[in-house]
């Protein structure tokens, strides 16, 4: 059962509904939204809050401002559902694997932003998720590339080896692969099957391994 959470403003209400392990993360964004008021940002529909992955939007609804997310497991371009669980999910793992490289503050790559994956890698138990730059002739491009992780080494991907799909992609196939979106251009990000083993800065510095947890 989800849990709601209220914020009181003058006449009005904004509300976020959640799952209740998630409830120190729903204060966060209502805290958030609190502060922006207080800065004097207008209350009103449409009202965005960046959390990492997914935007949190405000929608009215009488005197009541409901949070809103993507649809993700339905069409995010189109629909939006009132529970959030799904974004404080992942900008918690986020939030987790900056804390495990010592990034005080990430890079966010919102859903919609395109990603670089070399064919096959999905399949692979060992990947490399690496970011660049993101190339200012392609729209919406993040910069990150998921790759085939052959020698342990941080690697370019193979010339017309790739596809490009937007991030939600991995949403179905890698969904572990997200929680590394949040790192800065240059780092990389090494996985096996579902879990991370190392973490590169961007001078090729082991920041976190799990060989030295």
């Amino acid at each position: 059962m989800l849990e709601k959470h209220v914020l009181h403003v003058p006449g009005r209400t904004v509300t976020l509904r959640c799952d209740p392990a998630f409830a120190a993360q729903a204060r966060a964004v209502l805290g958030l939204i609190e502060g922006a008021l207080g800065r004097g940002r207008p209350l009103e529909d449409g009202f965005t809050v960046g959390l990492g992955w997914s935007p949190l939007t405000l929608r009215e609804r009488g005197r009541e401002f409901r949070i809103v997310q993507p649809d993700f497991f339905g069409d995010p371009f189109r629909d939006e559902t009132d529970d959030v669980t799904a974004s404080l999910t992942m900008y918690s793992c986020q939030q987790r694997v900056l804390a495990l490289a010592r990034v005080p503050a990430g890079t966010p790559t919102p859903f919609h932003q395109s990603v670089t994956i070399e064919k096959g890698a999905l399949e692979e138990a060992r990947v490399q998720v690496a970011r660049r730059p993101p190339d200012a002739l392609v729209p919406d491009d993040s910069g990150w590339s998921v790759l085939h992780d052959l020698d342990r080494e941080r690697r370019e991907p193979e010339a017309g080896a790739t596809v490009r799909v937007s991030t939600i992609h991995l949403l179905g196939r890698r969904p572990q692969l997200i929680h590394a979106l949040g790192l800065p251009v240059g780092w990389v990000a090494f996985f096996h099957h579902d879990e991370i083993s190392e973490l590169c800065d961007p001078e090729g510095w082991t920041a976190w391994s799990e060989e030295r947890r």
